[in-house]
């Protein structure tokens, strides 16, 4: 697990966008994991770019040594900060659209 400060993809948006990102999580608490673990978004995924590319490994380093912030697209959370602590969640993103 990759140890890192507590940054979250809330102290990057405006109070207005915050809340509207607080909303939408709120839609999706039911698939989330209450009784897992916390432990940061990077670390909780493991798809092909964060394990394979080599040019991204570069990347990886640079975030974790905190000189670069690295946002990831959720299918749990919508949008979360690299080191976000969060759950684990049983969703996926799937071509499907999602009605409001």
């Amino acid at each position: 697990m990759i140890k890192c400060n507590q940054k979250t993809v809330f102290d990057y948006l405006s109070p207005q966008s915050q809340q509207k990102l607080k909303k939408a999580r709120e839609k999706f608490k039911d698939c989330i994991k209450s009784d897992s673990n916390l432990i940061n978004a990077l670390s909780r995924y493991n798809g092909h770019l964060y394990n394979v590319a080599p040019s991204f490994k570069q990347k990886l380093f640079n975030i974790k040594e905190s000189k670069l912030d690295l946002f990831i697209i959720s299918a749990g959370f919508g949008i979360v900060h690299a080191f976000e602590r969060i759950p684990d969640y049983d969703l996926r993103m799937d071509n499907k659209i999602v009605k409001q």
